[in-house]
């Protein structure tokens, strides 16, 4: 059991993401107020993620410096990469998030919807050999757009409720040799 589980962030939180980071698509950025201090703050929301990111000025600094303009309509469908790290707040070390500074590559753009995937995935116990084994590749980072599309459904039905799909039984029986010809019994009991 993953004990962050049991304390829960309305926000993504350091711990949520790879130690490499990942590369995020904004969908968004909306402004709540919070009654500790009675202001309103900047939440950003990703595609690749149910809940936002609280945003401070380093990381608003570092978005409008990558992205090029301060205007958040803008940055909608832009991606840019998140990482954790620590740094320090009212006199402790603590875990946070910062944005990298420079533009994501295409290939950053893709990792980072794999491993969105994989953690995703991984969060309802799903392994990534299981996937790969499930669409017949040998590796996660060989999915066309069709199996990308398809996990995705998948993914959406099991946080539904589906569970893992299991493999057809297997009804071959028993394998063996008769005369050196190769003899499947079918049924056979165990």
């Amino acid at each position: 059991m993953n004990i962050n589980d049991a304390f829960p962030s309305p926000f993504i939180v350091a711990a949520d993401l790879p130690d490499d980071g990942m590369t995020v698509t904004f969908q968004g950025v909306s402004m709540e107020m919070f009654e500790e201090d009675k202001k309103p703050k900047a939440i950003c929301h990703f595609e690749e993620f149910n809940k936002g990111m609280l945003l401070n000025k380093t990381n608003k600094n570092t978005i409008v410096e990558v992205l090029g303009s301060p205007e958040t309509n803008v940055w909608i469908g832009q991606c840019i990469t998140i990482y954790p790290t620590e740094c320090d707040y009212k006199g402790d070390r603590v875990a946070c998030i910062r944005v990298k500074l420079r533009a994501p590559t295409k290939r950053d753009v893709y990792s980072s919807s794999v491993a969105a995937m994989l953690k995703a995935f991984g969060e309802l116990g799903v392994t990534r050999l299981m996937l790969e084994q499930r669409l017949g590749i040998r590796s996660i980072t060989e999915l066309n757009p069709q199996q990308r599309d398809s996990l995705k459904a998948l993914h959406a039905r099991m946080v539904a409720g589906e569970r893992w799909p299991q493999p057809e039984p297997d009804l071959t029986g028993w394998v063996g040799r008769d005369n050196g010809e190769l003899v499947v019994q079918r049924g056979t009991d165990w």
